[in-house]
């Protein structure tokens, strides 16, 4: 009974791992669309993690903050090697997202 509960919730084992595969492949190809704000980046890549998650895929915070900062436009290019260099581990990607809106709040203006 609970097989079949949790194949359809979930799927097959089969349809499971397109579903793997499929947010792989979004989450390798990510990158910031145009006219998209950073927060949207942002929270779209959040949603492809929890997605990855949820089909039983670890992406560790490091991971995550990594593939932000890959895809930020090329005026953050200082800011990114600062980050970087400082280093990963520890860091929040919502710490990351904080430094990267600070920045863009100083550019602006």
């Amino acid at each position: 009974m609970w097989k079949r509960l949790e194949y359809s919730y979930e799927g097959t084992p089969a349809v499971k791992e397109a579903k793997l595969y499929i947010c792989k492949d979004k989450y390798a190809k990510f990158k910031i669309l145009e006219d998209e704000s950073l927060l949207e980046m942002f929270y779209r890549l959040n949603v492809i993690i929890n997605e990855l998650q949820n089909l039983g895929h670890r992406v560790d915070d490091e991971d995550f903050s990594h593939r932000f900062l890959r895809c930020l436009p090329p005026r953050f290019d200082t800011l990114v090697t600062i980050i970087v260099r400082g280093g990963l581990k520890g860091v929040t990607p919502t710490q990351v997202l904080g430094d990267v809106i600070t920045q863009d709040t100083y550019h602006v203006e």
